[in-house]
């Protein structure tokens, strides 16, 4: 989230987790999420309308065959191949970043990948975070995989009644709109489920890094919110 602005910019996720994990506010980061929510909303509402129309319009002009680009195309082009430019070349910089140092070409980071000291953060080796992630990122494939097929047969229908194609364009809607929510926000629903865990839990799991007192180690203005919570 921080990977273009480092530290200088914040975006409304990185808002919505220092306000939930730093601050304990959690009702200004309720906030956020719902209205990154409604953003979200009118957004695949707009999609939604302009779809429709496209799809009206391409029924009407029937088939067309395909062409080579001319000159005609030149801007999408050009446009195209900067944005593949901007693409690639923060991945490019990284991977050179990566066998360069202060004092020129090296692997000493290729190295560190399998030792558990190089990140403290992680408490494990890199190694062993990349097998976890994949791990997970292959259960996630599946599921997203099965649920992909059977919704797809289902959205890809047109039919005849209106009733029913309302019905399932706000299907098509309501399965997009979970990307729209903040991931911090799913990640705690998921970790403290239950209409009233979110505020004590949290409690408890961010006291250890709490005052006794109950007041902000920075002094900052949500001081007082892990009382509030209490």
């Amino acid at each position: 989230m921080l990977t273009l602005g480092g530290l200088k910019y914040g975006t409304i996720e990185t808002e919505i987790y220092l306000l939930t994990t730093q601050f304990l506010d959690l009702q200004a980061a309720a906030v956020l999420s719902t209205l990154q929510l409604i953003g979200v909303v009118l957004m695949l509402v707009l999609a939604q309308r302009a779809r429709s129309s496209r799809e009206q319009s391409l029924r009407r002009s029937g088939a067309q065959t395909l062409r080579r680009p001319g000159l005609v195309d030149l801007p999408a082009l050009v446009i195209a191949a900067g944005a593949m430019v901007l693409i690639l070349l923060p991945v490019g910089t990284l991977i050179w970043r990566s066998f360069h140092d202060g004092e020129g070409f090296t692997l000493r980071a290729y190295r560190l990948l399998a030792e558990p000291e190089a990140v403290p953060a992680l408490r494990v080796s890199v190694l062993d975070a990349m097998e976890n992630s994949l791990r997970t990122a292959f259960d996630a494939t599946l599921i997203a995989m099965l649920l992909g097929v059977i919704v797809s047969i289902v959205v890809s229908r047109r039919p005849r009644r209106r009733s029913a194609r309302r019905f399932i364009a706000g299907l098509d809607a309501a399965i997009m709109l979970p990307l729209g929510v903040s991931a911090v926000t799913i990640g705690l629903a998921f970790d403290h489920p239950g209409p009233s865990a979110p505020g004590p839990a949290l409690v408890g799991d961010f006291g250890a890094h709490c005052p006794s007192d109950g007041s902000d180690a920075a002094g900052g203005p949500h001081s007082d919110a892990s009382v509030a919570w209490s």
